[in-house]
């Protein structure tokens, strides 16, 4: 449905969660703080970590709850976050959800005015890019690398600084374009 797939896109794309991650997510897994809310995840390498929920996260996750005919204050803290159409308390195996992506990939795609190339590019795209999105607009919105290296869950900061090297790149280009 297009709620859960509104949701899937701001999630993933707020959390940089990996798909693992994802699945095994539950309403029980999101606390509410006074500084917001968090998701609670057991990572790679069964690593225990909180993942800042944004807002528009956690409005899409109570909008697709809604959607799934639950109210997200009230379910039970067993409720996947990501659930079957046919039923909205059962969760989705990776296979489901690698499904699911590449066909709104591809659908999205066919109502595109990408040319060829960039459509050909498009189609080997992946749930974890989303992560990736996370990661570089993070860093183009000036977050800090230990707070990006916790969130994504790495353990060795070198990974997470790939994402501001990137952006370093971007602008050294971009003054020598305007300047050099």
């Amino acid at each position: 449905t297009t709620a859960r797939l509104k949701w899937l896109c701001t999630l993933m794309e707020c959390t940089g969660l990996r798909s693992a991650e994802l699945l095994a997510a539950t309403r029980g897994d999101i606390e509410t703080t006074r500084a917001g809310a968090l998701l609670h995840v057991l990572g790679k390498g069964k690593k225990h970590r909180e993942v800042p929920l944004p807002t528009p996260a956690l409005d899409a996750t109570k909008t697709y709850f809604a959607a799934r005919g639950m109210d997200f204050d009230t379910a039970v803290p067993e409720t996947p976050l990501l659930a079957a159409l046919e039923e909205p308390t059962r969760p989705i195996s990776y296979a489901s959800l690698y499904e699911t992506f590449t066909r709104f990939v591809r659908r999205a795609l066919a109502a595109s005015a990408l040319d060829e190339a960039a459509k050909r590019q498009a189609k080997k795209a992946s749930l974890h890019w989303l992560r990736h999105t996370h990661a570089t607009r993070f860093a183009e919105r000036g977050g800090d690398l230990d707070v990006l290296q916790a969130n994504l869950g790495h353990a060795d900061p070198r990974t997470a600084a790939v994402y501001f090297r990137a952006q370093i790149e971007r602008r050294q280009k971009q003054a020598e374009k305007a300047f050099g």
